[in-house]
């Protein structure tokens, strides 16, 4: 009988495996924070950067930490 692998989130950490995917992505992914209209939580009127890939910051030409919203 064959013994059973850890998963690769057990080796690494899903943290760890969460950034291997990450860096390892060619396509761009943005991690974004919504924003609410204020006294209105239900109204969506931007979005704020929070983190982006490699892949990301190279096509829009950011840093991994952006400051700013989509409508800025």
């Amino acid at each position: 009988m064959l013994a059973s692998l850890p998963s690769p989130s057990a080796q690494l950490g899903t943290d760890a495996l969460l950034q291997a995917l990450l860096d390892a992505s060619a396509t761009g992914i943005a991690q974004l924070c919504p924003v609410y209209a204020a006294g209105q939580p239900q109204e969506l009127v931007d979005f704020t950067y929070v983190r982006l890939n490699p892949a990301a910051q190279r096509l829009l030409g950011l840093p991994e930490y952006p400051v700013g919203s989509l409508r800025e």
